[in-house]
Formats: structure tokens, C-alpha cells, sequence
């Protein structure tokens, strides 16, 4: 008699080694798609800091730019204000939210003591 095909057993012994093998390999990836989505919305607000900069840098008549000079200080600048003055498009999307930047939003600037700027944005 000539056999073709596998065994039941050949074919559980394979299930299993998938099995064991998803059960590993799932976790890892949801893990580096948590990690990459952080580092998206790290580089999102390191993007709108940049704008911010070059906002501050270009604009003397904004409220409150006389006391933000020493290390500790902080200013806010709405996002709206960004999007009027052509440093951020209007369509830009948040990554975390996957919504578009309100004009409510706020964003502060604060002055580190190596004098360089680190941000947040405050989404109301």
C-alpha cells in the first residue's frame, strides 16, 4: 500500500510549533507597534517645538515674549496663531489622536537651562 500525506500526529506536533510560535512573536510585535506609535507622537511634538522656535524667532509682537529670556520660563503660543503664520499647516493631524490640530490648542515652550527650548502641547 503506498501512503501519501502526513500522519495526525506529524500534523499536532506542527500546529503546536506555530502555536508556540505565535504566541511569541504576538506580543513582540504589538509591543514594537506601541513603541513606534510613541516615537511618532515624540517626533510630532518635536516638529511643532521646531515650529514653535522658529515662531518665537520671527515674531517680536507676541504677548508675553519680553519675560521669556532666562532659563524656566515658559510662553504660550496657540496652535491657531501657528497655523496663521504659515509654520504649521492646518490639516496636520495629531498622531496619538489621528485628529486634526485644534486652534484651541496650546502649545508651551519652556526654556532649559542649556538655553535650548523643550515643548508640550496641550490639547483642550
Amino acid at each position: 500500500m503506498n501512503k501519501k500525506g502526513f500522519t495526525l500526529i506529524e500534523l499536532l506536533a506542527v500546529l503546536g510549533l506555530l502555536t508556540i510560535i505565535a504566541l511569541l512573536g504576538v506580543p513582540m510585535i504589538i509591543n514594537q507597534i506601541e513603541s513606534q506609535k510613541k516615537q511618532n507622537y515624540e517626533n510630532f511634538v518635536s516638529d511643532l517645538c521646531l515650529s514653535a522656535e522658529a515662531y518665537l524667532n520671527h515674531n517680536t509682537n507676541i504677548e508675553g515674549i519680553d519675560d521669556f529670556r532666562e532659563p524656566g520660563d515658559t510662553i504660550s503660543i496657540k496652535i491657531q496663531d501657528l497655523i496663521t503664520s504659515g509654520f504649521v499647516k492646518s490639516n496636520t493631524k495629531n498622531p496619538k489622536t489621528k485628529e486634526k490640530l485644534k486652534a484651541t490648542d496650546i502649545f508651551v515652550v519652556t526654556i532649559n537651562d542649556d538655553k535650548t527650548y523643550s515643548c508640550t502641547l496641550n490639547e483642550e
